[in-house]
């Protein structure tokens, strides 16, 4: 991990700015420290990531200049932690050592996801949201309920205009066909 995250540093930071090379410094440092510079690549798995992931929203995984103790880390955040992981494997795939051979055959955590934003299906969230709610504007109640049924997010609900809105149109489900669920409109 240590010699891919350093070859990384070297040449494959090409026109960014200095600004963007310490932020990808200080992520990569991060992994350095979680996963141990002598670890091989090709033995990550989808549960590295999830430690780290669980590890950072717990604060137990921090910048070293962090002045917060357990400060809470935001999902947006860890995503680009892993964004920065995934763009040096990414890389280590398509450099060429000296003897012109990838660093890395193939990325181990292809496929792998992070997610960027809080899951709209968390009940427990959306609870809590609702207890607050009513605190707040009565339009904000509406607005989380329509998030919540629909899946759709916050910032396309508040887009709706009364000209989307047809009370006459109701949709049917048809039955599941090989596997897959369709809705008729």
């Amino acid at each position: 991990m240590g010699a891919l995250f350093d070859a990384y540093q070297r040449h494959g930071l090409h026109g960014r700015t200095e600004r963007h090379r310490q932020e990808l410094k200080r992520k990569l440092a991060l992994w350095r420290a979680f996963l141990g510079a002598s670890r091989p690549v090709e033995s990550l798995s989808p549960s590295d990531v999830n430690r780290f992931v669980e590890a950072r929203r717990l604060g137990t995984i921090r910048p070293d200049k962090s002045n917060h103790a357990a400060a809470t880390v935001s999902n947006t955040t860890i995503w680009h932690d892993y964004v920065a992981l995934t763009t040096a494997l990414h890389f280590g795939t398509r450099h060429r050592n000296s003897r012109g051979k990838p660093l890395i055959v193939a990325n181990p955590l292809n496929g792998v996801r992070v997610d960027k934003t809080v899951t709209p299906a968390d009940d427990g969230f959306y609870e809590a949201l609702c207890s607050t709610a009513g605190h707040l504007n009565a339009k904000f109640s509406v607005a989380l309920d329509l998030a919540h049924s629909t899946g759709h997010r916050i910032d396309a609900i508040l887009k709706l205009r009364w000209s989307d809105v047809n009370f006459t149109r109701t949709l049917r489900r048809s039955r599941p066909s090989a596997g897959v669920a369709r809705t008729t409109r």
